[in-house]
């Protein structure tokens, strides 16, 4: 079967007006903004794989498979954070016979829930296929301006204020500095994932090159 990279364009549009939406309550961090840039990041990293490993015929991936589980990754969210992989592949299951008529294969929607449940960046469990691991990538926010921004917007949803320089510095140096775990527990090395991981690791690792971009974020913002 080899690489499938075509979007199937009703699955697409049922996912857009039916799936989507689910992220309206979810506030600005989680909301529209962070689901569309998953989905598009996903399907870059979708053709930068296809790219690096030259068409490999004897890999069986199918765009749309990864399109799914882009669209329903944080909708488990819903009840909280705890959990909400797991949360959000059982909702992706229970649309089986929907997802069914778009894919032409029940093995197809398993393996978009099974990439939901291991979607996690502070998850040491070994993702169960590629598409688990392309959404890994695809979940890591795009750039340390654009991180210090959602915990920014974070901070404002669960606090009513946003997060100092000290706050918002133990979190980011913990997920995404040098040691951070969303680059230990990263199970592909794409070259532009690699590029966003290099940049964090330098921003994040020490709290003055954090405050320097925690004022240009803050300029931006009008604070």
């Amino acid at each position: 079967m080899g690489w499938i990279t075509h979007k199937n364009p009703e699955l697409m549009k049922h996912l857009r007006e039916h799936i989507r939406p689910m992220y309206a309550e979810l506030g600005v961090s989680h909301g529209f903004r962070h689901v569309d840039t998953v989905v598009m990041c996903a399907e870059f990293y979708f053709n930068e794989l296809r790219r690096m490993l030259c068409d490999a015929q004897d890999l069986n991936m199918d765009i749309n498979v990864l399109m799914v589980a882009a669209y329903y990754h944080d909708v488990g969210l819903s009840d909280g954070r705890d959990g909400h992989e797991h949360r959000g592949a059982e909702i992706l299951r229970s649309h089986t016979e929907i997802l069914e008529g778009y894919l032409n294969d029940t093995w197809k929607v398993m393996q978009a829930a099974d990439a939901v449940e291991d979607h996690r960046a502070s998850s040491d469990v070994q993702c169960r296929s590629l598409y688990g691991r392309l959404l890994r990538c695809a979940d890591i926010t795009p750039g340390a301006k654009a991180i210090l921004r959602r915990w920014l917007e974070s901070g404002r949803e669960k606090l009513g204020r946003i997060y100092t320089l000290e706050e918002v510095y133990e979190k980011v140096h913990s997920k995404h500095g040098p040691d951070g775990y969303t680059w230990k527990n990263l199970q592909l090395q794409l070259p532009n994932v690699l590029k966003i991981r290099d940049e964090c690791k330098k921003v994040f690792g020490s709290i003055e090159e954090c405050g320097k971009m925690y004022d240009i974020v803050l300029a931006e913002r009008g604070n």
